[in-house]
């Protein structure tokens, strides 16, 4: 059964969306006492697929995910305005991917 939910967790974690059979499953938003905030695409009770992150520093990931960390393409924009902008494997920056700096210079 597909219902929209608010439910909050032990860790202070507020999930609101969808779930299905009792999981997270479509679309939904999980907040974090300490400021992360998560928007997109969950599967069976996991981060995945395409969605935007918002960590407690100031920076914003926006791209796929995969078992709650970027995987596959994405763009995170760091809180003094430089970005990366590429292929991420497990949360790390791999490959192939262009680099700009808040000074102008890019790589």
């Amino acid at each position: 059964q597909d219902a929209q939910v608010v439910k909050q967790f032990d860790d202070g974690g507020i999930y609101e969306g969808s779930f299905v059979d009792g999981l997270q499953d479509g679309v939904g938003t999980y907040t974090l006492p300490n400021g992360y905030v998560y928007t997109g695409e969950w599967e069976r009770g996991e981060i995945k697929g395409q969605g935007e992150a918002r960590f407690p520093n100031g920076s914003v990931y926006v791209g796929t995910f995969a078992k709650g960390k970027p995987e596959g393409q994405g763009r995170i924009t760091y809180a003094d305005g430089s970005t990366y902008e590429g292929t991420w494997v497990d949360g790390r920056r791999t490959g192939a991917g262009t680099a700009s700096y808040a000074d102008g210079s890019i790589y």
